[in-house]
């Protein structure tokens, strides 16, 4: 199999890369502001934002990779830190928040259809790990 050079990849290959690079790069600074900063309410959804793009950004590579790699076990071997940053960024709390966690306790206060999640809900553990 002959080695491909960067000047030799497709411009989507490219492009996705310095999205990636940028995305990284970003999602330093605005964990590092949301650590160490108090942020008001504008800068937390503009991160909880950059987040949600930032998941859409490693997934779209992931997925470049994947069909890209010849197969599975490949595949495996050689994006297993994109996988696991992957991971990281899927568990963040701040992009679960952003995806849902706010119209979830809507409806759980709402809906009563939803009544046992909301007992769920109140528990203090589950309160806590959700950021309630």
């Amino acid at each position: 199999m002959a080695s491909t050079t960067y000047r030799q990849l497709h411009w989507v290959d490219k492009g996705l890369d310095i999205l990636l690079l940028l995305g990284v790069l970003s999602g330093a600074v605005f964990l590092v502001v949301e650590l160490f900063l108090s942020p008001g309410p504008k800068v937390l959804q503009i991160i909880h934002r950059a987040d949600v793009l930032l998941l859409g950004i490693f997934l779209g590579d992931i997925t470049r990779t994947f069909f890209k790699s010849r197969n599975f076990v490949s595949f495996l071997k050689h994006q297993w830190f994109d996988l696991s940053v992957l991971v990281v960024i899927i568990i963040s709390f701040s992009a679960i928040a952003f995806v849902g966690v706010g119209r979830l306790s809507y409806l759980l206060r709402e809906e009563r259809a939803f009544a046992w999640l909301n007992r769920l809900w109140k528990v203090p553990f589950i309160g806590r790990w959700f950021g309630r």
